[in-house]
């Protein structure tokens, strides 16, 4: 499942979902934007057009960490500093996880797996779990509609 097969919008009592595609578009930027709010989160995800985004989630899962904090914190003190101050990054057999810390209190990683990227920024007590979870129902909702 790609980006494009998630819902252009989706508004429901417990979350808000939206893609943002208009740099793709117009200046043909590779990366494009889908931002899903909750009332206890907010991830904001770019990956290219193509990339699938469930291939992620085994190799993190495989980590066995509940929670985006404590693979952040594995990855800071296990991963190799980065060139930019506060940046680490843990490659691994399966996947390869880089680490900004923090901006305005979220975390941002970029994950690659088999040649593939995804960039996400998650609220650290975010569970890896409820993000994978949140994507395969506005999956559902959108082949829904679809007729897929």
């Amino acid at each position: 499942m790609n980006v494009f097969e998630l819902p252009p919008h989706y508004e429901g009592d417990n979350m808000i979902a939206w893609r943002n595609s208009f740099v793709h578009r117009k200046f043909n930027y590779p990366y494009i934007q889908y931002i899903i709010k909750t009332p206890t989160a907010e991830f904001v995800l770019e990956a290219k057009r193509h990339t699938n985004l469930f291939k992620f989630e085994k190799p993190l899962e495989a980590l066995g960490f509940e929670t985006f904090e404590a693979l952040a914190n594995h990855v800071a003190l296990h991963g190799k500093k980065g060139l930019l101050y506060g940046t680490y990054m843990l490659p691994g057999k399966e996947i390869v996880i880089v680490l900004d810390p923090v901006v305005e209190e979220n975390l941002n990683f970029v994950f690659v797996v088999k040649g593939q990227d995804l960039s996400l920024s998650t609220p650290p007590q975010a569970k890896i779990k409820e993000f994978f979870g949140l994507l395969r129902f506005l999956h559902k909702i959108w082949k829904g509609k679809r007729g897929g």
